[in-house]
């Protein structure tokens, strides 16, 4: 029975002990974090994986916003939420909402604009975040002496006192929902240098980052099956939100080339730029990771998101 790769057969189990963030699991007050976050990184995983132009939820629906990087007052005042990140030529919505028809007795895109989009990921960031946090706190589970999903221990801490967490969450939402644009238009993947600072602020552990390549289901190398009572194989991962994931390139070692989404130097927090800097080795990455561009420390979830984050229906 082989290790899996893109394209192959997977089931789902239960998992064991504390790795149930990336397991399959029945809907718990979780559940809401592992949704949300899909959802999210839905709007942009199809749109991301194409270089033909600017996308939206996998369509020709969006143009490259260049005021968003060249004026600092119309990206806070258009993009409150995630005006601190998309400081470069963005994709956004470029259709205007059209009136209400037979067809479409609401109108059509009305919820199709920078302003409302930029609302709805703040909603959905804010929903995933207070969500865990009263997980976290959760006194009952603590005096049983069990975490969210059963199992001997107590719900791991992520964002609880942990603001760095919180903020590569926030960025990694932005980054997702937001591709930035290279000089052809085009709209670009997201930097594996983003998801892996996700991964260190959240604090989790090695063997369950998700910031690899696509066949592996973005793990850093192909997984090894287990079997169930019946002998058949059983695979755990899936593809995480915002991938595919692209190395960063560096020109001359000073500043990064634009050619995925942030691509931008000296945009994770202080405490992980050293991290960044470091050269790190993968069995499918022979490129450094470097992160000293990346996510403000932080989920940017996605996080946690995963981020043990406890998205205990995601098999990741």
């Amino acid at each position: 029975m082989g290790p899996q790769v893109h394209g192959a057969t997977r089931r789902r189990r239960t998992c064991p002990e504390k790795h149930c963030w990336a397991k399959s699991r029945p809907p718990t007050r979780c559940g809401s974090m592992r949704s949300g976050l899909w959802v999210v990184g839905a709007v942009l995983i199809a749109g991301c994986a194409s270089s033909e132009g600017c996308y939206i939820h996998g369509a020709d629906i969006g143009y490259c916003e260049t005021s968003l990087y060249d004026d600092s007052e119309f990206r806070l005042a258009a993009t409150p939420f995630c005006s601190s990140y998309i400081k470069y030529s963005t994709c956004v919505p470029k259709y205007d909402p059209l009136p209400a028809s037979r067809e479409f007795p609401d109108g059509r895109w009305v919820n199709n604009t920078l302003g409302i989009k930029d609302a709805w990921i703040e909603q959905y960031y804010n929903s995933i975040v207070n969500n865990r946090l009263e997980v976290e706190a959760d006194k009952d589970l603590q005096k049983q002496g069990i975490d969210e999903y059963g199992n001997p221990g107590s719900p791991v801490p992520r964002f609880t006192d942990n603001r760095d967490c919180q903020s590569a969450f926030k960025a990694y939402m932005c980054y997702i929902n937001f591709p930035r644009c290279d000089d052809d238009e085009n709209s670009l993947v997201t930097c594996r240098s983003a998801c892996e600072n996700l991964m260190v602020a959240c604090q989790n552990q090695r063997d369950m980052w998700r910031c690899g390549e696509s066949q592996y289901f973005n793990g850093y190398e192909a997984e090894e099956p287990e079997t169930d009572s019946d002998g058949n194989p059983v695979y755990l991962r899936d593809f995480f939100p915002g991938q595919p994931f692209r190395d960063v390139e560096w020109a001359g070692g000073r500043q990064p080339e634009i050619v995925c989404t942030p691509s931008i130097k000296g945009a994770a927090a202080p405490s992980l730029q050293p991290w960044g800097r470091r050269r790190r080795r993968y069995n499918d990455d022979k490129t450094a990771a470097r992160t000293g561009f990346g996510v403000v420390p932080v989920v940017a979830a996605v996080t946690g998101l995963l981020l043990a984050l406890c998205w205990e229906n995601v098999v990741l």
